[in-house]
């Protein structure tokens, strides 16, 4: 299963601190100057399987039964997929997707004891169950918290073009993600070679190589 997937790699550092680029009005400047974070205490971590056009087999080889389940979705699969590690005492502030062309969804995989995770989209709350997925647009404001003094909460997280859209529709948004991701990445090593990423540069490709050079990845466990 896809909890046995994860369980088996727990030792390994696979995971890596959630960081966005600091122009994108997230809570706040991470303090070691590597993107904004969202969170206002506790500590959020993940594991990436697939995120764009970023190379992601190194972490798809070990989940061979995830990434076979994820097949389901076919052409609607957006390409953003990652497991999501909320510390004990964690609060993931409010934020909102840049647009509703998507649909969240979480699997709640590891979930604290008495109720103590959850998750607020606009106006409804729900309390994390295990194995019962919450499907949300993140275009609406939302916040998760994990109040539990001591166990993790663990989801993975799935985008899937949202079931409005025409398969035609989803092949031009498709198309012009790609552009916008194909430029970003360009930037980002251009950028590289002349050490010129700054806050007003910085995008999130530059933030998930610096992040993983500069701070490297940490264990589940």
């Amino acid at each position: 299963t896809i909890l046995d997937e994860l369980l088996a790699t727990k030792e390994k550092k696979l995971f890596q601190p959630y960081r966005a680029p600091s122009w994108s009005r997230s809570y706040a400047e991470a303090s070691d100057g590597l993107g904004s974070i969202a969170h206002d205490k506790g500590d959020w971590n993940v594991l990436y399987l697939i995120l764009h056009n970023i190379d992601c087999t190194v972490n798809a080889k070990l989940f061979p039964n995830t990434m076979k389940a994820l097949k389901c979705y076919d052409s609607r699969l957006y390409n953003h997929v990652f497991f999501s590690v909320m510390d004990p005492k964690t609060h993931i502030v409010k934020h909102h997707g840049p647009s509703n062309k998507k649909l969240r969804i979480h699997l709640p995989l590891i979930v604290p004891a008495k109720k103590s995770s959850s998750i607020r989209v606009g106006e409804e709350r729900r309390i994390f169950e295990k194995g019962k997925c919450v499907v949300f647009d993140d275009s609406f404001e939302h916040e998760a918290w994990n109040d539990h003094p001591s166990q993790k909460r663990v989801c993975l997280i799935v985008d899937v073009w949202h079931p409005d859209l025409s398969d035609d529709e989803v092949k031009v948004f498709r198309f012009l993600e790609k552009a916008k991701m194909k430029r970003a990445k360009t930037v980002c090593l251009s950028q590289a070679e002349t050490n010129e990423i700054n806050q007003s540069t910085e995008n999130f490709y530059s933030l998930i190589y610096n992040v993983r050079e500069k701070l490297g990845n940490a264990a589940l466990e």
